[in-house]
This record gives C-alpha cells, sequence and structure tokens, in this order.
C-alpha cells in the first residue's frame, strides 16, 4: 500500500524539516500551509493521513480535525503540539484523533511508531471491509442456491403429478426452460430405428422442429448425443463445434450464446438429449445450471421408467383376464 501523508503547518521550515524525516523512510508526502488548503487538497488526492500543527492560522488543527474526519471518516490525524494540556488532548481524542505528539520531534522514533499504528488501522479498516464483503458475496451465493434447491424441488414435484409418458416429457421440457431461464429448448428421443429426433420444443421454429422430427441430422447436436455427457456452453460456440454445427441448427438453436446440454436415460443406456440454448443477458448459464438440468433428466428418466413398468403390468393384467 502506497503511504501519502499531508503535513499540515504554517511554519514552513517546519514542513520542510519534517518532510526531509518521512521521505527518508519512503513515505510521500504532500504539504499544506492552512486548514483550508489542506481541506481543498483532500478533495483532489487520495490522503491516508494527515500530520497537522494545532496552532495554525484563522483555523485550528482541532478545527481541521473535525472537517476531516466528517468529510473523510477513515482518514487517520495525528496532532502535533507544543501545548499538551489535558484539555487539547481530551478534544483531539473525542474527535477522532489517531495520536497526539507533543514537540519538538528529535530522531522520530515516536513519530514513526505513531505512523505505523495509523498505517495499520487503516489496513485493518481494509481487512474488515474485505471480509464483510467477501461473507455477503458468500451469503448471496448461498441464497442463490438455496432457490435454485426450492426451484428444482417444486419442479421434481410437479413431474410427479404426470402419469401420461407424453406429459411427463412435456412437464421436462418446460420445467428445464424454466430453471435455465433460457430463451429455447428442445428434447430429442430416440425412436425404435434408433436415430435421434425432435419430440418436443419451446420457441424454435416450427420449420427445424419438422425437418428434425424423424431424425436430427448430422450436427452438433448430433454430435453432443453421442459424446453421452452433459455439455455446459456459458458463450458462444468454440470454433470446433461451431464447425460441427449444421446451417439449420445454426440459424434455430444457436443465434445467441449459451448452450446446456443434458442426455437424458434409461439406465445407462442413452435415450434422448434435453437442450437449452440462449442464456438471459448478464445470466450466463453455470455449473449449477448443469447440475439442475441434470438431476431433472434423471429424475424423469425413473418416472419414464416407472411408466413403463406400470404400463406393461397393466397390459399384462389385461392379457391374463381376456386369456
Amino acid at each position: 500500500m502506497a503511504r501519502t501523508l499531508l503535513i499540515v503547518d504554517h511554519v514552513a521550515t517546519r514542513r520542510t524539516s519534517l518532510k526531509m524525516l518521512l521521505v527518508q523512510e519512503q513515505y510521500q508526502v504532500l504539504e499544506a500551509a492552512s486548514c483550508e488548503a489542506a481541506l481543498a487538497l483532500i478533495e483532489r488526492r487520495r490522503i491516508d493521513v494527515v500530520l497537522t500543527e494545532t496552532e495554525l492560522p484563522s483555523r485550528s488543527g482541532l478545527f481541521l480535525l473535525k472537517e476531516l474526519k466528517r468529510k473523510r471518516p477513515d482518514i487517520e490525524v495525528i496532532l502535533l503540539t507544543h501545548n499538551a494540556s489535558s484539555y487539547n488532548l481530551l478534544q483531539a481524542l473525542r474527535n477522532g484523533a489517531h495520536d497526539f505528539i507533543v514537540r519538538p520531534i528529535d530522531s522520530g522514533e515516536f513519530l514513526f511508531q505513531a505512523l505505523e499504528r495509523a498505517y495499520r488501522a487503516i489496513q485493518l479498516r481494509q481487512e474488515e471491509r474485505q471480509l464483510v464483503i467477501e461473507l455477503e458475496v458468500r451469503n448471496r451465493q448461498m441464497s442463490s442456491t438455496l432457490n435454485r434447491m426450492s426451484e428444482l424441488q417444486h419442479a421434481l414435484e410437479r413431474l410427479t403429478m404426470f402419469e401420461d409418458p407424453g406429459e411427463l416429457l412435456q412437464g421436462l421440457l418446460d420445467a428445464a426452460v424454466g430453471l435455465a431461464h433460457a430463451e429455447r429448448g428442445l428434447l430429442a428421443l430416440t425412436g425404435r430405428n434408433g436415430e435421434l429426433a425432435v419430440k418436443l420444443s419451446r420457441g424454435l421454429a416450427q420449420g427445424f422442429c419438422r425437418s428434425c422430427a424423424e431424425k436430427i441430422p448430422d450436427g452438433l447436436l448430433s454430435a453432443i448425443f453421442d459424446h453421452g455427457r452433459p455439455i455446459l456452453i456459458a458463450g458462444k460456440l468454440p470454433p470446433k463445434l461451431e464447425q460441427k454445427t449444421a446451417v439449420e441448427e445454426r440459424e434455430a438453436l444457436f443465434t445467441t450464446p449459451g448452450v446446456l446440454a443434458i442426455p437424458v436415460r434409461s439406465g445407462t443406456r442413452p435415450i434422448g438429449l434435453l437442450v437449452m440454448a440462449g442464456h438471459p443477458r448478464q445470466l450466463p448459464f453455470n455449473e449449477a445450471d448443469l447440475q439442475r438440468l441434470t438431476q431433472l433428466a434423471a429424475h424423469a428418466a425413473l418416472m419414464l421408467e416407472k411408466a413403463g413398468r406400470i404400463r406393461q403390468l397393466n397390459k399384462q393384467a389385461q392379457q391374463r383376464q381376456y386369456a
């Protein structure tokens, strides 16, 4: 931290003598000959510590102390005086002086010790502020995490309301778009022929969805599905992925930054792909979004399996009934 201080004294020889002493200790020293000049200077310059005489022309050092603390409470003020009366000392401490030094200043030992304490006080305040900022950030992050967990729990509870597989899949897509605050989304599933095709979408052109209703053409979506792992792209597509993107995909899905892609599995077998595209302005997709959608897709896959087993059991029961 650069140590900049201001000497306020109407006697030029004393200012010069004190400045020479301080410059030798690597302090950056500014000078003012009056209370008014000192107050004008702190409006223009960043000053951490002020060394001021108590006896100044027109206005006293105690008045300067009060004004400095009113305008810049963080400034540390050390008063220099020949008059060490208990009244002056009490007034100085009551008005926030950091220290009170009686002249003459010979070796400067007491002065340097007072300055070290003043700068240490400044440093401690800065550290305290930083800790407060960090705690506030952590509290906001914790609050945000709790809100996200609550949103996810609410979405999972909504999915349990659907018994029909089609309604469940639509609920999955709607919940994913809502959780990610995405501009566009699609759910692609593999058919009996093993081909990946778009089954449901939000915010996408109907022409693109119709062209992918039977099979998604080779491109980025098929490459992500083959990749088999969740993908997060917070900004624009990297050049390597841009090269794999089909023209139709680029125009329909990737016109704005941000991609989240989550495989949908039945057990260990991939059966589909949940894709969100276009994050809100100033709110890029992040790892928390990826984790939430991964949990959502896993939960929906379990419910699809359950619905499939229930349908199979019902079918078997009907067959036995008519046998």
